[in-house]
């Protein structure tokens, strides 16, 4: 193999090795907020903040203290009584009635007010900062069965080929350097 070659093959190599590197970093970077409960990544499963953020997209939404909370915000929240449910909605009243925050919301797409007021009663509320259209549906089914079993194994098998391509960059590098 001419020298040229060699070397473009080399670079070629630290290249793939780099951009690995990035993916798995904003991999890492992202569940680590995630986890650290700093940030959620929230599937829009309807269309009343369309067209902004239509069913499917992916909100992410960073925890903040609620005294940053403002009009036009979309906060994330669950309804009065319904613990199990999340909503993204946009803030069009906030009040402070003694040590609460009190906030009125609302769907872009829906042409009233929720019924509700919400108490927050807590010290930080998540807001929606980012939205990736149609990114939601994936999240959705990766939370599946079927999705948890295809990414397991893919990730095991991207793991596994990584582990080739280390042994086989390693065995080429012993050759070499044997001349």
């Amino acid at each position: 193999m001419t020298q040229p070659r060699r070397q473009l093959r080399r670079v070629a190599r630290v290249i793939r090795r780099v951009l690995a590197a990035l993916v798995c970093g904003l991999f890492v970077l992202f569940a680590v907020l995630v986890v650290s409960g700093r940030w959620e990544a929230l599937p829009v499963l309807s269309g009343s903040m369309s067209p902004g953020m239509p069913t499917g997209s992916l909100a992410f939404a960073q925890r903040e203290p609620v005294g940053d909370l403002v009009l036009h915000d979309v906060a994330v929240f669950h309804p009065p009584g319904q613990p199990r449910v999340i909503y993204l909605h946009r803030v069009i009243a906030i009040q402070q009635v003694g040590s609460q925050v009190v906030v009125r919301t609302k769907g872009d797409a829906n042409p009233v007010p929720d019924p509700w007021v919400l108490h927050i009663t807590s010290s930080t509320v998540y807001i929606v900062r980012y939205r990736v259209p149609d990114l939601g549906y994936v999240a959705l089914w990766v939370h599946s069965k079927t999705g948890r079993e295809v990414v397991l194994t893919v990730a095991g098998l991207l793991g596994l080929a990584l582990v080739l391509l280390v042994l086989r960059d390693a065995r080429r590098a012993a050759n070499e350097c044997s001349f």
